[in-house]
């Protein structure tokens, strides 16, 4: 659609902007209704949608950054596709530490074409999708594939200067929490170097943290996604689940890409959740 009416939380008016959604680290396990760390992921997802849909959003795309089936077969990503058909918009997807790129690429054959396209556009804007699983450690840290700085080179020669929204899985900037951080992208600082250079970059969005976080590094503006499952704590030495709202909340984000350059940010929470965790 060419033009959105949605309210903020300030209940100001965001009229003609590009609205993306971000859904990140599903986590559906590889048999139906198995559970993630005592979460059920599918249920989670499935309430989201039906809440996105009840509220009326319907964006113009959607990108799925990552973690989507833990470990699974093609025909898991086959039923995450087909609970995800209920939004009526292009998707994207890109990988992370723990899908199985062999079947996801099996399920692209079969699927609409978008949907593992590296670059796109959106309105005003040019969306990337970069690989941050090259060389896993097997730790769940990552680094940019050699098809992703291809890419970042190919944006930096262009002569066009739309504004670019760069995503991917693994987080680049630190978060102040060390066991995520020893997993973050492990080629940030080479990819921080690269943006100085490309001033058109305007944001970039990410998962793998299971936290809705926001940051500003370089004039660039730089989000994480909540997972659709279950959320961590950032006060562990190790992975712990948060159990305080609204934090715990399962969520997804929502994107309002301006024609200049501007994006501003919405967390959307499960709200059927709020009742079955600890107030703090």
């Amino acid at each position: 659609m060419s033009e959105l009416w949605l309210r903020n939380p300030e209940g100001a008016d965001l009229m003609a902007a590009k609205l993306l959604l971000q859904i990140s680290d599903c986590h559906w396990m590889p048999q139906a209704g198995g559970l993630f760390r005592d979460q059920d992921p599918e249920a989670q997802l499935k309430a989201l949608i039906a809440q996105l849909l009840d509220e009326a959003i319907y964006p113009d795309l959607l990108v799925l950054t990552g973690d989507l089936v833990h470990h699974g077969a093609a025909e898991r990503y086959q039923a995450l596709l087909a609970a995800l058909a209920a939004l009526p918009c292009p998707k994207i997807w890109l990988p992370g530490n723990h899908d199985d790129r062999t079947a996801m690429q099996e399920v692209e054959r079969k699927a609409p074409a978008e949907l593992s396209r590296t670059r796109c556009l959106l309105g005003a804007w040019q969306l990337v999708c970069l690989d941050s699983t090259y060389a896993a450690d097997g730790r769940g840290a990552g680094y940019l594939s050699p098809a992703s700085w291809q890419v970042l080179a190919e944006i930096r020669s262009e002569p066009q200067q739309m504004p670019v929204l760069l995503m991917l899985h693994h987080h680049p900037l630190p978060t102040g929490t060390d066991w995520q951080d020893a997993i973050m992208l492990q080629d940030a600082e080479l990819l921080w170097a690269y943006l100085q250079e490309v001033p058109r970059v305007k944001g970039l969005i990410c998962g793998h943290l299971h936290r809705a976080l926001y940051w500003q590094h370089q004039g660039i503006e730089v989000w994480s996604a909540p997972s659709t499952a279950l959320q961590f704590s950032p006060a562990c030495g190790h992975a712990e689940v948060e159990h305080l709202l609204p934090a715990s909340l399962p969520g997804v984000n929502l994107y309002h890409l301006h024609d200049d350059g501007r994006i501003e940010c919405e967390v959307r929470r499960l709200a059927s959740a709020w009742h079955d965790a600890p107030q703090g």
